[in-house]
């Protein structure tokens, strides 16, 4: 008995310390630079970058990306940025804001101005008015702000293309609702939800 005892602690101590290990690994794997000289981190990531996120949406979960595109939205001086990337055949953007701090938001659904209950009509009052709101499966959106903006494709200047946001954001301040309006009649609409840093590893910057 008292030899088995033995046994389970240093079992348990060589566990122990095995996931110290791995933890510390994986810190390091945050901060250390790639072959570019460039730290791993979310906005440094680049065309065919691979990350891994964790416990995303209602059933937390845990999955890579491999980012195939890298865009900017620019008005006037200031840019974000929107990652286009792949989940195993299936399309996951993460929008990017560097502001003093990184902001991160990730789209989980795209949906139609139909499903909002509001018309181009309403987007066009809210502009008026500066404000306005809806209410969306249970929770109301506030308008946060809407303007023209430019796009550019992986940030190519010469794919430069026009559009005119709306982003609404929810009351608990976590989930965000962003009308698109292309062209004259095209309305893109996705609902996000933002994620925090620690929810992010990047594995490889591109």
């Amino acid at each position: 008995m008292w030899f088995l005892s033995i046994v389970l602690l240093g079992v348990s101590a060589y566990m122990s310390f095995s996931l110290f290990k791995r933890i510390k690994n994986l810190a390091k794997t945050n901060t250390e630079p790639d072959n570019s000289g460039q730290e791993l981190l979310i906005q440094n990531v680049r065309q065919g970058a691979v990350i891994h996120l964790r416990a995303i949406g209602a059933d937390m979960e845990d999955f890579d990306l491999k980012v195939i595109g890298r865009h900017v939205y620019k008005q006037g001086n200031y840019e974000w940025y929107e990652l286009e990337c792949d989940k195993g055949g299936e399309k996951v953007w993460i929008d990017l804001e560097d502001d003093d701090e990184i902001e991160l938001a990730i789209g989980m659904r795209k949906l139609k101005l139909n499903d909002l209950k509001i018309t181009t009509s309403d987007l066009t009052h809210m502009d008026d008015e500066e404000e306005g709101s809806f209410t969306f499966e249970g929770e109301t959106y506030y308008l946060e702000d809407s303007d023209s903006a430019v796009f550019l494709r992986n940030g190519e200047e010469a794919k430069a293309e026009k559009l005119y946001y709306w982003d609404f954001e929810s009351d608990s301040g976590d989930k965000f609702i962003g009308v698109e309006k292309w062209g004259n009649k095209e309305y893109s609409v996705t609902l996000s939800e933002s994620i925090d840093l620690n929810q992010v590893t990047v594995f490889s910057l591109s």
